[in-house]
Formats: C-alpha cells, structure tokens, sequence
C-alpha cells in the first residue's frame, strides 16, 4: 500500500509541477523513490533533485506538497511559507494562478512578502512593524 501511495504521490506532484513550469518544461516527471529520495527525469534520464536551478527546486517540492494534500483530501488546512522564492516571473505568476485556483483543501494559508497573491486571497492578514510593534491589517 506505501508503494502504491509513493507512486500516487509522484504521479500527482507531475501533474503540479508540469503546470508550474509550463507546458515546454524539459522534464518528464518527479519521481520518489523507496527510500523517500526525489529524482527528476529529464529527457529520459533519472537525476538528483539537487541538479535542478533553486527555483526548480522549490517548484518540484512544492509540487510534492500539494501532491500529498490532495492524495490526503479530508485535510481543512494547507500551509505554505514563501512558495515563490527563487521562482522566475513566469513561474511565480503560474503558480500563483494554480493554487488560486485549485482548491486542494478547505483552507490554504499563504505567508509571502508577494503582492500577487493577494488578488486570489478570500482574506489578507497583512503583518505590519514599526518602532517594535507589529500590527495587522485584515481586508476581505
């Protein structure tokens, strides 16, 4: 059954990936191996995640977490810190449009110093700071 869910998994996260990346990615699919380690498979090749550009990287992880999300599915709450760092525009912008359109969970909270986001948002919490004192402001 852990095979089956690690195969559902990979398949799931390549689908997300794939639409991160755009349709004229160069790599096939992520693949998770037993030992819970992430391969890529670029033009037929099996290689280390580790290979991939940081923005590549982030994409593919992340990927993975919504993958894992949506095999879950009965889970109310998914929480991803900065999920555009190191992502190009055009990635930044694609995945911006995925997770403002999907709704893998009930609730997904996003924590980002990206402005983007905040045309998807249901409801923005906006942490501000002066003198040592945080405040925030909460538009629907």
């Amino acid at each position: 059954m852990r095979q089956q869910y690690v195969f559902n998994i990979s398949y799931i996260a390549t689908q997300f990936f794939k639409d991160i990346l755009g349709d004229e990615s160069e790599y096939d699919e992520i693949e998770i191996d037993e030992n819970y380690e992430i391969f890529i498979r670029h033009y037929g090749n099996r290689e280390k995640i580790s290979l991939l550009s940081g923005g590549e990287q982030v994409a593919a992880c992340l990927a993975i977490r919504i993958a894992i999300a949506h095999i879950l599915g009965k889970q109310d709450l998914l929480l991803i810190d900065e999920p555009t760092v190191h992502l190009d525009d055009e990635r930044r912008n694609e995945l911006v449009d995925l997770l403002g359109n999907q709704r893998l969970v009930a609730q997904t909270i996003v924590v980002t110093h990206d402005d983007e986001f905040k045309n998807h948002a249901d409801r923005l919490l906006r942490v501000n700071k002066k003198d040592g004192a945080s405040t925030i402001e909460i538009t629907a």
